[in-house]
């Protein structure tokens, strides 16, 4: 997305340091829509990073000499919390091509909540002790999707734990949304921290293509397979503004939330809150600078960007174009007083985003107006209560939806034993271990507000004949010999491995080391499903150290349908910094 250098000075307290380098590499997911008849022939384009991106900062000054360190860690976290917030799914940041075409219109609701379970793990280590009793592994697992988290129970003393009701709910913005899985080795000390057991990342996508289970193998942060590996499940479910409510009597139904309250981890449903603008702010042109504040509970609260005078700006009648949802997770539901969920309360402020800024007006949402609009859905111009205007409003729509669980696996029904029947890589998708084969996996997106009107019965299945490529590592050749920087030190002749990237696959496949070699040979294959054939393969090549970080030698990208259209092999240099670094790489692709 960016590579480039830069001239940006910061300063830390006493600190001075700068930025002269920076990159940021992930994969950006756009929008067009809503679609019009006029050239360009849609109203606005969205955008977002579908993960969260990497970023490499080169600093200098002071800074420099502590690369890695605090200062560098702090920058990053600021900068990773920054865009999360702004454009990292399920936030879109939107450029309106028709400033005539509205919010709601171009709004896409999540595709649905991924319901992942943790069915077992398998060839822990023990860890042997010189002076102990050999420590026999207490695992336990974090699984992650965007900033959502939540963590298995512990199996004490167990190289081959198995989960029972070990699961939990995602709000899934796409199919390609990474899920990481973190295990880790439960110590009691209180100086003595878990021990790292290793971490793999898939996205949902290729759960699902696996036929919804898949075991991965848990990596070091190097890369390196630890020999440990995940079983995992995955449910697609939809969320439905359709109530299911189980109540035949009209008057009792008012205090009941739904037909299954939400336990640990999962979800009952969401609140959709969309603020698309205000009207009529009661200050003076030049001195507005509103936004909207909105509150639902004690644990959700938003803020849209803050609208100014400026050209091209209503600063009076300001748009902010901004989505918000609200999980109904089970310490929300828990906290609900007579059934009734917690009201949403809009906002609308005047400042420079303090708690000093002037109110100046407010609406509620209540549960019970939410259950008695149709679809569950409210959408229109509020007027708000204590404003100096009465005509002050802010345009929105909030729609409360349910988790349509019809179609979920019961974690009781997952086996072990026929999960674990034989490796899987994470990505090789030659073999398929298929569980539960007819059932739906319901994948249709859901209409405005979050939700579709009925319960979906769309399906997804795999296809047992879906197009494969078997890419190989073949060869290298003109990498350099480096002279030591020690007086008396001897050449570092490279020892070079790859890492190998296919499409939106989060996985890397690493290649073996070659060592003391410019000429390496690997004559590895990773197959995976071809999509399409434009699908990218990302290779980096690395010289590895026995101390410190490896050193990077360069990177190419190719096209499958690239080394198809060359006879299926092609050599390709590498480069960095964009320039050519007189080493080469020899791959090859197989249609399978």
């Amino acid at each position: 997305i960016w590579d480039g250098h830069c001239d940006i000075q910061l300063k830390a307290g006493a600190i001075k340091f700068g930025v002269r380098n920076f990159k940021m590499f992930g994969r950006m997911q756009f929008l067009m829509k809503p679609l019009t008849d006029d050239i360009p022939c849609f109203g606005g384009i969205q955008y977002a990073f579908i993960n969260p991106p990497v970023l490499d900062i080169d600093f200098t000054g002071l800074a420099n000499v502590a690369d890695f360190s605090l200062v560098e860690d702090t920058v990053r976290s600021l900068m990773n919390d920054t865009l999360a917030s702004m454009m990292v799914l399920p936030n879109r940041m939107m450029t309106k091509m028709d400033y005539s075409s509205s919010f709601l219109d171009a709004y896409v609701p999540p595709v649905g909540v991924a319901r992942i379970t943790v069915v077992s793990g398998r060839d822990f280590e023990i860890q042997k002790q010189a002076l102990r009793k050999d420590d026999v592994p207490d695992v336990y697992v974090k699984v992650k999707l965007s900033s959502s988290e939540w963590q298995t129970s512990v199996q004490k003393n167990n190289c081959n734990p198995v989960w029972t009701h070990a699961s939990g709910d995602f709000l899934l913005s796409d199919k390609d949304q990474v899920l990481t899985l973190h295990a880790w080795d439960q110590d009691k000390g209180a100086l003595d921290a878990d021990d790292d057991l290793g971490m793999a990342q898939v996205t949902i996508s290729e759960i699902l293509l696996a036929g919804k289970i898949m075991e991965v193998e848990l990596l070091q942060s190097n890369k390196k397979g630890t020999g440990s590996y995940l079983t995992i499940h995955c449910d697609i479910l939809n969320l439905t503004t359709t109530s299911t409510e189980n109540t035949t009597d009209e008057e009792d139904s008012d205090n009941v939330l739904m037909i299954n309250p939400p336990t640990k981890n999962h979800l009952g449903g969401l609140i959709t809150i969309l603020i698309t603008g205000a009207f009529n702010v009661p200050v003076e042109k030049d001195k507005a600078s509103s936004y909207v504040k909105v509150t639902c509970g004690e644990s959700h609260t938003f803020v849209t960007g803050i609208v100014v005078d400026a050209p091209g700006y209503d600063a009076l009648n300001p748009i902010y174009d901004m989505a918000f949802h609200v999980p109904l997770t089970s310490d929300l539901v828990a906290a609900c007083k007579g059934g009734a969920l917690p009201p949403v309360v809009l906002q609308l402020l005047n400042g420079p985003g303090t708690d000093e800024d002037q109110v100046l007006g407010t609406t509620t949402i209540t549960h019970e107006e939410l259950r008695k609009a149709p679809s569950q859905t409210i959408q229109e111009k509020r007027t708000l209560d204590d404003c100096d205007a009465a005509d002050t409003s802010i345009e929105c729509l909030v729609s409360l939806s349910y988790l349509n669980i019809g179609n979920a696996t019961v974690p009781a029904q997952l086996s072990p034993t026929a999960a674990t029947g034989s490796k899987r890589n994470l990505s090789a998708n030659s073999t398929t271990r298929g569980f539960n084969d007819n059932k739906d996996v319901t994948t249709e997106p859901s209409s405005l507000g979050g939700a579709d009107t009925t319960p979906s019965s769309g399906t997804e299945t795999v296809d047992d004949q879906q197009e494969r490529v078997k890419v190989t590592m073949v060869n290298g050749h003109g990498f350099q010999i480096t002279k030591s920087k020690k007086l008396f030190g001897k050449p570092d002749i490279p020892d070079v491995y790859c890492l190998v990237k296919f499409g939106s696959k989060s996985h890397e496949w690493r290649t073996s080391t070659i060592k003391n070699n410019v000429e390496p040979v690997w004559d590895e294959s990773e197959t995976y499903i071809l999509s399409h054939r434009n699908e990218v393969i990302h290779v980096t090549a690395n010289d590895e150290n026995r101390k410190g970080a490896d050193d990077d030698i360069g990177s190419l990208r190719v096209t499958v349908g690239q080394v198809l259209l060359d006879g299926g092999t092609m050599e390709m240099e590498l480069e960095k910094d964009s320039e050519g670094t007189g080493s080469y790489i020899t791959l090859s692709c197989e249609v399978v």
